[in-house]
């Protein structure tokens, strides 16, 4: 995914920390917004503009702009005038990104996403919590999330449905309870099944698939 440029600003995590602070301190007015001016511009952000009076938020720097409406809708454009547009909703935890070069979706979730290929077998028995799906051109991956009684049964059925699919992994795939763990399978997709295990934590099983390389 293409990121737009800052100019000056150091990362892209400054815009995301300055926005998470003019949500958090909008409701205490100029002083507020005058303080965060400050402080992008003395990470080099050049002479900024931040504007919290429509119940938003926009930041103006010499080099790009975003805009963030109360109901979570931003775009952020560049010095030359290219856009991302996208939400980020808190209610239903889901963050969505678009842009020319592509798109990208996150959330919590109980469903497979939409875009999940039909010649990847659906992983049947996983409980799933969130799912994330991403567009570059012609590069494209859909991973999904989630909960299993017993990670071990899961991985020796989704592997069986896989290998029954033309899927084929170089290595022997046999999950014995590690705390980390993964396996990959090459077919019309690469898929790539992964497993975190942290002592007293319910393992949590995610299965991403990737376009072919």
């Amino acid at each position: 995914m293409r990121q737009v440029s800052t100019g000056n600003w150091r990362s892209g995590f400054t815009i995301v920390i300055v926005v998470v602070a003019a949500v958090a301190l909008s409701a205490c007015g100029k002083a507020a917004e005058t303080g965060l001016e400050k402080v992008i511009e003395q990470q080099g952000g050049g002479n900024v503009d931040i504007n919290t009076d429509d119940g938003g938020i926009s930041i103006q720097t010499e080099d790009g702009s975003m805009t963030i409406d109360e109901d979570g809708n931003f775009v952020i454009t560049d010095e030359n005038g290219e856009s991302i547009t996208g939400n980020a909703d808190a209610d239903s935890e889901s963050f969505n990104v678009e842009s020319e070069d592509g798109s990208f979706s996150a959330g919590a979730t109980a469903e497979l996403p939409d875009d999940w290929p039909s010649d990847v077998p659906n992983p049947d028995g996983l409980s799933i919590t969130s799912a994330t799906s991403m567009s570059t051109g012609s590069d494209t991956s859909v991973q999904v999330a989630g909960t299993t009684n017993d990670p071990a049964s899961f991985i020796a059925d989704y592997t069986a449905a896989l290998e029954r699919g033309g899927f084929t992994s170089e290595a022997p795939v046999e999950y014995a309870g590690e705390e980390s763990w993964a396996a990959v399978f090459e077919g019309a997709y690469t898929v790539v099944i992964n497993v975190i295990a942290f002592t007293g934590e319910e393992p949590v099983v995610s299965v991403m698939v990737l376009s072919a390389s």
